[in-house]
């Protein structure tokens, strides 16, 4: 094919800071095959892209405020979690169903799990995650912790009764009642 350039030898018109273009046509693959990394390539784009990343953010902004890094899972993380899986996996279908002809999620989860040996990449560790609550929980206390500037630990205020001693205070009237002794940690040390 006279279109072919060698760049293991060198030949051809190609400068050396030149960017090649490598497409694989899906020569030698199964129909199924081409169809999945076509599905596969839509799905990237759709989670690169800004809209879907704006729609992440703007959830997980608008209800990490209600996560602690503590080991206690409340009920609400639960009712959270379904309505962020709902979220981005309606957005991912609808999406696919417009890039994709003829795009099935019921087939699609099917060569994923046809699949599950080969999977490695982003795009198949963010599906992943779409259905690990600990994943989603990591998450969500992240985005507490951006937000709020806090290391996702609770601060405490605690205190000790200081001894007041009387008989070396010279002037001024006597105070128990002050506590000089306060100091701030954090509830994870």
């Amino acid at each position: 094919d006279d279109d072919e350039i060698d760049i293991v030898d060198g030949d051809g018109d190609c400068d050396e800071d030149e960017d090649l273009e490598f497409v694989d046509s899906g020569d030698g693959q199964s129909p199924e095959d081409n169809k999945f990394d076509e599905i596969v390539g839509a799905l990237e784009e759709v989670i690169i892209g800004a809209e879907f990343e704006s729609q992440q953010t703007t959830f997980c902004q608008s209800n990490c405020t209600h996560f602690d890094a503590d080991g206690e899972n409340k009920l609400i993380y639960t009712d959270i979690f379904s309505q962020y899986t709902t979220m981005l996996e309606a957005s991912i279908v609808s999406k696919l169903s417009e890039m994709v002809p003829g795009f099935d999620m019921g087939e699609f989860g099917a060569m994923l799990n046809e699949r599950k040996a080969e999977l490695e990449g982003d795009v198949f560790d963010m599906l992943f995650t779409l259905s690990d609550f600990e994943a989603f929980k990591e998450l969500m206390v992240s985005y507490k912790k951006e937000t709020t500037g806090l290391d996702a630990a609770e601060l405490r205020l605690s205190g000790e009764h200081m001894h007041l001693f009387t008989e070396e205070q010279e002037d001024g009237e006597e105070r128990p009642d002050l506590n000089m002794s306060i100091s701030i940690t954090s509830s994870f040390s």
